[in-house]
């Protein structure tokens, strides 16, 4: 194993370790990978299978686990055990962007905050294997930062990953098509001001308040998701 996986993994099982609340990020992430999965269609001759790729401790394999049986992988022991230990599913360790797993017939494959931590070579790699295992008309459901806003964005120490590779929308659509993804829906996640909610705690606290006291997570996100603010895209694909 080469000193860069060696750090990389080191990363992951700190921040697996440590990681257990279920941030605004990741509610925002889920409700919107949520939406996607009532959305498609429902095998009829057998339990729908999802693989996700990178599920860390598993915070959005608990979700995804309402709507099928879960596989997930990720090169974090840390992470696995804890995916292991809260979510019903099969969760591995393996390395990225290979897929080292026997499966070769996923209905869906969900790739969630993962694609830029990858340089370019490596991402499109990730996407081929990722269609490799899916059966035809199976589909990818892949979030990932969202350029043009992220990079406006202020991040504490400790927040930005080894490798940030982001991508804007058209990138990311071109890099679908080329390996092999017809991309069937785009929308965007967490978009509660998350430029200035990065730079000013007022605008955290009033985010708290809309979403978590007040309720309003659907509303604003249901307003704002067909347009580039949110710093996270969304994107469905399918495999034809």
């Amino acid at each position: 194993m080469d000193t860069q996986t060696q750090a990389s993994i080191d990363f992951y099982d700190t921040l697996w370790s440590a990681t257990t609340r279920v941030d605004q990020h990741h509610k925002c992430r889920g409700r919107a990978i949520e939406n996607i999965m009532r959305a498609l269609p429902v095998p009829t001759d057998h339990q729908r299978t999802i693989l996700e790729l990178g599920c860390g401790s598993g915070i959005i394999s608990a979700l995804l686990a309402r709507y099928g049986d879960v596989t997930g992988l990720d090169q974090s022991r840390a992470g696995v055990e804890a995916a292991r230990a809260s979510v019903k599913g099969r969760f591995e360790i393996g390395i990225l962007p290979d897929i080292a797993i026997d499966t070769r017939d996923f209905d869906v494959c969900v790739l969630t905050q993962v694609i830029e931590h990858f340089n370019d070579e490596n991402q499109m790699k990730l996407l081929e294997n990722a269609h490799a295992v899916v059966r035809t008309g199976g589909h990818l459901i892949l979030t990932t930062p969202n350029r043009p806003i992220s990079e406006r964005m202020r991040f504490a120490k400790g927040e930005l990953q080894p490798i940030e590779n982001w991508l804007d929308t058209a990138s990311l659509h071109a890099l679908l098509t080329k390996t092999g993804w017809r991309v069937q829906q785009t929308s965007y996640a967490f978009n509660f001001l998350p430029v200035l909610a990065s730079r000013l705690p007022v605008f955290r606290g009033a985010r708290y308040l809309a979403y978590d006291v007040l309720g309003l997570r659907n509303v604003v996100e249901g307003m704002l998701e067909s347009r580039p603010v949110g710093d996270t895209t969304v994107v469905l694909g399918l495999k034809a």
